[in-house]
């Protein structure tokens, strides 16, 4: 498994919320031009309690809890710029990759199909405040 360090990626920090419904929210902060934008992401319940609905249905977002406390893997599919595409993160609650969580990630995209030969470590960006 080739692990592509050079790329220069970024990812601000994720906070998710559930609410009572089922239904949750993905809220990051990141800036562009200079400037601190706050954007959140509607996560719908479905029937499947792991899967949950994007953008009326456009894409779709699948949560999987790791062994490893406070990790989960995130797969984000549907269109984006009109491609298909299919996106597998591993979130947890450092800027570090467990070695655990890293481990049952390589398994899981392996498993499902997706691209084992490229992962990419973005850096932590560091978290802003909206203006």
């Amino acid at each position: 498994m080739e692990l592509l360090e050079n790329i220069n990626v970024t990812m601000s920090p994720l906070t998710f919320s559930q609410f009572k419904d089922g239904n949750m929210e993905v809220t990051l902060t990141s800036k562009t031009s200079g400037k601190c934008e706050e954007m959140k992401v509607k996560l719908k319940k479905t029937d499947d309690p792991m899967k949950f609905s994007v953008d009326e249905g456009k894409r779709d977002v699948y949560i999987t809890k790791t062994s490893v406390p406070d990790h989960w893997i995130i797969i984000c599919e549907g269109e984006l710029h009109g491609k298909q595409i299919r996106v597998a993160k591993l979130v947890g609650p450092n800027t570090y990759a467990n070695p655990l969580a890293m481990k049952e990630f390589k398994e899981f995209i392996k498993k499902e199909g997706l691209g084992d030969k490229r992962i990419i470590s973005p850096s932590q960006e560091e978290s802003c405040t909206p203006e």
